[in-house]
């Protein structure tokens, strides 16, 4: 595994949260040959595994699929239909499905853990998503991997509690807000009786979510009250697509952040359906649109294909939006999310 792409692996810093109740738990993990194999428990056998974010399953060989059948750790009902993998060299490899359904590390345990076994003797044993995505919040200080447990009272009413991003809250006096508001721009939505600006001046601070930096900070006005209505992150991707294989940077900053989220709030996101999404004439990419609501705060994370321009060497480059967006959850409609930007 490339070793740039470990250092790139969620560091947890807190941007949008501040949570004080937490325990964490913390596992060594060894060098060997340029990555990082961390100690499991699988079904209650010790084993070894490559730590590996890239990979979407827990992975194990066929020597060790076959000597946890011959010692009890595997049964017949946890084996699946075969399947075809394609590894990082290229290569197509024949595999089977198969449901552990205990992983145990640094005394945290996660169940029915979907897992590959790929027939050949020698292929590495990989940690990946299937079980990564179980264990929550965790981050990698040099060697060592920090399991992060929140206390869930804690994260299950925290939307409504912050009601907003950062400092800034929703329903704050507009003269009250922060000094480089005073530079903004804005527009008015007579329609929607709201005022529209994008902050050029906000501090880097308040344009970080996580640890990717959006481009931009929009917000929306109440001119009957003054007030604070919505708050809105975003950032503007230009990807030439060769063919299906092209990797998206705006996709895989959107599954992040709907993981980052829903490991924070502790609830996995809702999506709007297709037909809504088109009724509001928005082109959404892969994972759709979601959303969570909270009693009095709607967040949402989109990203969005808004067009496509030819390049200074006339190639086509599709231009995607990741947006971010907190609104009051007014009447609770989810079409004030859409009709306030």
């Amino acid at each position: 595994m490339n070793k740039f792409k470990l250092n790139k692996i969620i560091i947890l810093i807190f941007f949008l949260f501040n949570i004080s109740t937490f325990s964490q738990t913390r596992i060594e993990m060894e060098e060997v040959n340029g990555v990082y194999m961390i100690p499991c428990k699988v079904n209650g056998l010790p084993l070894k595994f490559i730590f590996d974010t890239g990979a979407s399953d827990v992975t194990i060989s066929k020597t060790e699929a076959l000597f946890m059948i011959k010692n009890g750790y595997l049964r017949n009902e946890d084996i699946g239909d075969k399947e075809y993998y394609t590894l990082a060299n290229g290569n197509t490899v024949e595999g089977i499905v198969i449901n552990l359904k205990e992983i145990e590390i640094g005394g945290v345990k996660i169940e029915n853990i979907k897992a590959s076994v790929v027939l050949e003797q020698k292929a590495p044993l990989l940690l990946g998503q299937s079980a990564l995505q179980k264990l929550g919040t965790y981050k990698i200080i040099g060697s060592t991997f920090v399991l992060e447990d929140y206390s869930s009272n804690t994260v299950l009413s925290i939307l409504d509690k912050k009601n907003g991003f950062k400092t800034l809250k929703l329903g704050t006096k507009f003269n009250e807000l922060p000094y480089f508001f005073k530079t903004a721009e804005f527009a008015v939505n007579k329609k929607e009786n709201l005022a529209i600006g994008i902050i050029k001046d906000a501090p880097d601070e308040f344009k970080t979510i996580f640890d990717i930096k959006m481009d931009f900070l929009v917000v929306t006005i109440d001119l009957d009250t003054k007030t604070l209505n919505g708050i809105q992150l975003l950032k503007v991707y230009s990807t030439i697509i060769e063919d299906d294989k092209t990797v998206l940077p705006s996709v895989e900053d959107y599954k992040y952040l709907n993981y980052m989220y829903y490991r924070v709030l502790g609830v996995k996101p809702s999506f709007f359906k297709q037909d809504f999404l088109d009724s509001k004439k928005i082109a959404s990419t892969e994972g759709g649109y979601s959303y969570w609501k909270g009693e009095n705060v709607l967040l949402s994370v989109g990203n969005e294909l808004s067009e496509v321009k030819l390049t200074k060497d006339y190639k086509p480059a599709s231009i995607f939006n990741l947006k971010i967006t907190y609104t009051k959850n007014e009447n609770q409609s989810l079409d004030s999310l859409f009709d306030k930007f």
